[in-house]
């Protein structure tokens, strides 16, 4: 068995499975999450060359992407993908060619259920129902443009006979994650152009500040729980044994 950062867990296979249960992550603290947020951080950057592409070379790119095989799934790129994330001279044309390496070796964050139709986004616009699809799976990766870092989440829509495709990408300055967004307005960057808001899944200019709002949600989660797990996981951030009832 494994442990979250792919070294062998120290667990019995029967504390293995309990520690990953709803029942015991409610008394303990949610572990799992903070060992991946770990591991996120610690992930090697893919680097990226900067290249400007206008929309119809990055379509072509984007077609000739290869599958991804993961978790059982075989993610493909949708077309009808492209013009939703596409925003031209954006963080997401210039990762383009790479997608494919990129969510090969990113860590899968969390799933979640399609709870969001009728719900607006901060655009303006409205989330559509999406009957067909069972649940999304949003994987994180990490790439590196020019001296700057970057974190890269997919969504995966899953759809109920079992496809898996690209759904949304979006492509965000790490810096950004390293103070929470309430506090980001005026340490971080002191300008109110610069301010911190709640943004949708879009690509963004390279050197845009906006913060992927589902990330930061999700590093918050796991930042408040590691304070309460601190001590009472072993060195592959898994919870030590005596703290396992069986």
């Amino acid at each position: 068995m494994l442990a979250p950062n792919g070294k062998i867990s120290n667990l019995t296979d029967e504390q293995w499975r309990i520690v990953r249960t709803a029942e015991f992550k409610r008394e303990f603290g949610d572990w799992e999450i903070v060992s991946i947020m770990n591991v996120i951080k610690e992930m090697i950057p893919i680097t990226v060359e900067v290249k400007n592409y206008g929309e119809k070379e990055a379509f072509m790119l984007y077609k000739q992407l290869i599958p991804v095989k993961r978790d059982g799934f075989e993610i493909k790129f949708f077309k009808s993908s492209f013009k939703k994330i596409y925003k031209e001279n954006g963080l997401f044309v210039l990762v383009v060619p790479y997608l494919s390496e990129i969510l090969k070796a990113s860590v899968l964050a969390y799933s979640e259920i399609d709870c969001k139709a009728g719900v607006f986004r901060p655009d303006g616009t409205m989330h559509k129902q999406h009957r067909n699809i069972a649940f999304y799976n949003n994987y994180i990766g990490k790439v590196s443009i020019g001296n700057r870092r970057y974190y890269v989440r997919f969504t995966v829509a899953v759809e109920n006979v079992g496809l898996a495709g690209m759904h949304s990408c979006f492509v965000s300055n790490i810096e950004l994650y390293e103070k929470s967004a309430a506090k980001l307005n005026s340490t971080f960057y002191p300008s109110e152009e610069n301010a911190s808001t709640p943004a949708p899944t879009r690509a963004r200019l390279v050197f845009d500040r906006k913060v992927d709002t589902k990330l930061q949600d999700f590093f918050d989660m796991a930042k408040k729980f590691s304070a309460k797990i601190k001590g009472k996981v072993d060195s592959n951030g898994e919870p030590l044994p005596k703290y396992i009832t069986e």
